[in-house]
């Protein structure tokens, strides 16, 4: 079978190599590549001719915007299956058409979809949304669901049968078309559970400041189709949000593309699992009693300076503390220190262990440091650090212990100013209501 892929470019001279090198480097050898320039004015004609030998088609004229494009693309594809990989966006390994080809034969299907990852602009490791699609039914779509456009690839008879990109649309095109192919159509639809495109925040689709644009053609478009058009809208905004969270908790990566297959999502979120059950395990743990903190100094989350601050994976720090009488309670009227282990098991959670060096007879004129205070914390950061945003840890001294101040210091820290605040009243309430006590 042969594929045809299709770029839309105008203006991108920033991205578009990223996204032809993503499509020249596929081991599936049966590829008609065809790029779709709209007489850009910056270098990306330049640099897309720097790869004309690898590219089937290249046309380069004035457009009315980037469906007008891809249509041209549509109509010039001599491909058994249509897909497209947008200018600011690159295919998720060098196998991903091969596994997509695979799929079409193996299902005999008319359309394939899956999954795929949304990036920073200029930092591609930085994942903003994780969007894995879900199962497809005819029913989800009234609700406002569809899959991700990038990772939809078509048959062209289909394509040839029910139409291309609506270009009355300046938007809301790609959402026309799949409506109008999963919800009108009767096609034989597969998910493909597996990441197939990385997408840079920003493009027409993702601009903020185009949302209010997109919403208007969104109730448009659904209103075309006989869906109700304000709750197909709501339920397609609201399917999003759990895609920025999930994005943004401590254990969420961007999946490495492996040699030998795509990473299937399933098998990430069967290990990423373990890491939630740990943290619901440790605040069960913590929160059975109240909340005991003691003087601690040394550790990194929860020093006399709090902070969210992460360590990497696997770090252990060894260490001690002078400690002058005037840092201590008022009762241990004498100098001391203490020393301590932190050991941080993932980038989120740290646990650490201190001793405080104290005296039995603190009254007597020679009292003697024979015992010692031993207590342990726990920190856990719930929220990563964005660009405009605060990381936010918390923690917890002592969390079983029977004596001590009760407090849990809520920590943040964001754009190197730290905020930090004690929070006795609405923490302890907390903790009572799941211990049983009020």
């Amino acid at each position: 079978m042969k594929v045809s892929i299709i770029t839309s470019c105008y203006n991108r001279e920033a991205t578009i190599r990223g996204a032809i090198e993503s499509v020249l480097e596929q081991d599936y050898p049966y590829i008609e590549y065809i790029v779709v320039d709209g007489a850009s004015k910056d270098n990306s004609l330049a640099i897309i001719n720097e790869y004309k030998n690898g590219i089937d088609t290249i046309i380069s004229e004035p457009d009315k915007g980037m469906y007008e494009a891809i249509n041209k693309g549509i109509r010039a594809a001599t491909g058994d299956i249509i897909g497209l990989i947008h200018s600011d966006d690159f295919l998720f390994s060098s196998h991903t058409i091969s596994e997509i080809v695979k799929t079409f034969e193996e299902q005999d299907a008319d359309m394939i979809y899956g999954n795929g990852v949304f990036v920073n602009y200029d930092d591609t490791n930085l994942m903003i949304r994780n969007w894995i699609s879900g199962r497809y039914s005819k029913e989800k779509i009234k609700k406002g669901w569809i899959p991700l456009h990038p990772t939809v690839y078509i048959k062209k008879s289909c394509m040839d049968k029910w139409g291309l990109y609506d270009e009355s649309y300046k938007i809301a095109a790609d959402s026309d078309l799949l409506v109008r192919y999963l919800y009108e159509a009767d096609l034989k639809v597969y998910y493909l559970n597996k990441y197939i495109v990385k997408m840079r925040m920003g493009g027409l689709s993702t601009d903020a400041g185009k949302s209010k644009q997109k919403w208007a053609e969104d109730l448009r478009m659904y209103k075309s189709h006989g869906i109700k058009p304000i709750s197909a809208l709501k339920g397609k905004i609201l399917s999003k949000i759990p895609q920025f969270i999930e994005a943004r908790l401590p254990w969420s990566e961007i999946p490495e593309a492996e040699e030998e297959s795509l990473i299937q999502p399933a098998d990430v979120n069967k290990k990423r699992m373990k890491k939630p059950l740990l943290i619901l395990t440790l605040l069960i743990i913590g929160v059975y009693q109240h909340v005991q903190a003691q003087y601690m100094l040394g550790t990194t989350g929860m020093m006399n300076i709090p902070t969210a601050d992460r360590q990497k994976p696997g770090t252990v720090m060894l260490g001690g503390n002078y400690l002058p009488k005037q840092v201590m309670p008022s009762r241990f009227n004498y100098n001391t220190g203490n020393y301590f282990v932190s050991i941080s098991f993932f980038s989120f959670l740290e646990l650490a262990y201190r001793a405080t060096l104290i005296k039995e007879d603190y009254m007597s004129s020679k009292p003697k440091y024979n015992q010692q205070d031993r207590s342990y914390s726990i920190r856990l950061c719930v929220w990563k650090e964005g660009k405009y945003l605060p990381g936010i840890a918390l923690g917890a001294n002592d969390p079983i212990a029977d004596k001590g101040a009760q407090h849990i210091p809520i920590l943040l820290w964001s754009n190197n100013k730290r905020i930090s605040s004690e929070w006795r009243t609405l923490s302890l309430s907390f903790l009572r209501i799941l211990s049983g006590r009020k």
